[in-house]
């Protein structure tokens, strides 16, 4: 597993997230992101349909490969809530070593 947590190897913007856009991120999701957590999800849709998800909330993550190592159950809350959601999303460029 790599380390994501140095900060000059990556970029990182804001984005509204759309739930078409959503939906084409899911299927890069890294194949060692743990299940989806089905309780967790429905509490991401809530918010996300109540309005009260903040732009500043957790992050999606992409690593230096393309594929989503953080942010599975926010994406698919964006897709089942049908709502545009505001995330940072970070690009990483190569994995710490």
């Amino acid at each position: 597993m790599y380390d994501y947590e140095d900060d000059d190897h990556r970029d990182v913007d804001h984005f509204v997230v759309i739930p078409e856009i959503a939906h084409k991120w899911v299927r890069l999701v890294s194949p060692h992101t743990r299940m989806l957590d089905y309780g967790l999800l429905e509490k991401y849709i809530e918010a996300m349909r109540a309005g009260e998800w903040s732009c500043d909330s957790k992050r999606i993550v992409f690593d230096h490969t393309g594929r989503i190592t953080d942010g599975q159950h926010r994406l698919w809350a964006v897709v089942r809530s049908g709502v545009n959601t505001c995330f940072r999303v970070a690009w990483y460029k190569r994995p710490r070593v």
